[in-house]
């Protein structure tokens, strides 16, 4: 169960919202309070086929494969307290959402409430069974009667419910004003085919057939997916891919420790999406993505500088296409969060500007962690301030330096 700063409840009680047009939306919310109730097999198993069910809005990111890696990744599950949403509508839609809360002493200094997956993930999206599809997925009401069901536990669950990083078919009536990055996504099935589509490129994939050529020159080349029971194989290069991620990108907050729960938890189930180029046996480019429900998501991927002039990073988007096309059914390539200019070649202009929301709590129980916190900001900004301006620990023992060096000196050799 929760720790004495209250938790959630699995009471049911519905809410009730008049709807702009004047129809009442009635939405039915339980919460499940421990991590023993969340993984549970009746419920885990009732999970997994919703986030995977006809009809469903909803991203990689709210897995349970991806959850579980991002978990043990960030502490584990002691390290959190979970919020699980599941949420009715009467009309039969349903939507689940973790969010979570952080346990300690930030926990207890900043009640902070928000989705699972944090800054490593790109969505944050609730998953939506029996969406209404369109632009917005969500029945009426939602965010509304979820602020009314949060409301009174303002304080006790949170200080801040911070819903980020929400995509536009979510905003609904929320309060999503705060842009929190844009990504790209291009439609695969808007072609018939992958030679349609790679006609109707521009830009640096025109010169494509010239790399490739160049890359056929070289040696024997070869693109491998790695699918059920390779598992130890693609987490035996995920060192190379990490290190290849970090030359390029010094500040990535994607931890090695993250990447390798992913591949142990979500390879075998097929969330996990996982390729290498090799040339002559030996792996020079490496990628790690997602894949659901006809989507595929572009997380993360990196190469060998030695093979720099063969430009793995095109090479690799072509064949992972090409590869798309000819196995799966993907209707959308998702490139995610990120201004980087080669997706635009690859897409068609398409964009995706994600937003963020929030709940602020008015109890009166936030105000003591509020002024604590404060209180810490200012002495955070006000301690190298004094450091500088007051005299050094040395001056006010009186002499100098170098005298004080000389007698530690002349202690050590008595």
């Amino acid at each position: 169960m929760l720790d004495s700063g209250g938790g959630p409840e699995d009471r049911g009680v519905p809410v009730a919202y008049a709807a702009g047009d004047g129809t009442a939306s009635v939405w039915r919310f339980t919460w499940l309070d421990s991590w023993q109730a969340i993984w549970e097999p009746t419920q885990l198993a009732d999970w997994r086929a919703t986030i995977t069910g006809d009809g469903v809005h909803a991203t990689p990111f709210m897995h349970p494969d991806l959850v579980r890696a991002w978990l043990a990744a960030h502490g584990g599950e002691a390290a959190w307290l979970p919020y699980f949403l599941r949420a009715t509508h009467r009309s039969g839609q349903r939507v689940l959402w973790l969010l979570v809360r952080e346990r300690g002493w930030r926990g207890m200094l900043f009640r902070r409430l928000r989705p699972a997956g944090g800054g490593q993930f790109d969505y944050h999206d609730p998953i939506v069974a029996s969406s209404r599809g369109g632009r917005d997925v969500l029945a009426p009401g939602f965010w509304p009667a979820l602020e009314a069901e949060l409301r009174p536990h303002a304080g006790r669950w949170f200080d801040h419910c911070a819903f980020s990083r929400i995509r536009p078919s979510c905003f609904g009536e929320g309060r999503f004003v705060q842009s929190a990055g844009t990504g790209a996504r291009v439609r695969l099935d808007a072609y018939p085919d992958f030679a349609t589509y790679m006609a109707a490129r521009r830009g640096s994939i025109n010169k494509l057939g010239r790399k490739l050529r160049k890359l056929s020159s070289s040696g024997e080349s070869k693109f491998h997916v790695y699918g059920p029971g390779e598992r130890e194989a693609a987490l035996a290069w995920l060192p190379d891919l990490d290190a290849a991620h970090r030359a390029r990108y010094p500040n990535s907050a994607i931890p090695a420790d993250l990447m390798r729960n992913l591949v142990a938890e979500g390879l075998d189930s097929g969330v996990v999406h996982c390729s290498t180029l090799l040339l002559d046996g030996r792996a020079f480019s490496w990628h790690l993505g997602f894949h659901l429900n006809g989507a595929h998501y572009d997380y993360v991927c990196g190469f060998d500088p030695a093979y720099a002039r063969l430009s793995p990073g095109l090479v690799h988007v072509h064949a992972m296409l090409a590869w798309l096309y000819a196995e799966t059914d993907t209707r959308v390539f998702d490139f995610m969060l990120g201004s980087e200019s080669y997706k635009h070649d690859w897409t068609d202009g398409e964009e995706i500007t994600v937003r963020n929301g929030a709940i602020r709590s008015r109890a009166m129980a936030t105000l003591p962690r509020l002024y604590a916190r404060r209180g810490l900001h200012i002495a955070g900004r006000v301690a190298p301030i004094l450091r500088d301006a007051l005299p050094s620990a040395r001056g006010f023992i009186g002499g100098s330096a170098p005298q004080l060096q000389d007698v530690g000196r002349r202690s050590d050799s008595d």
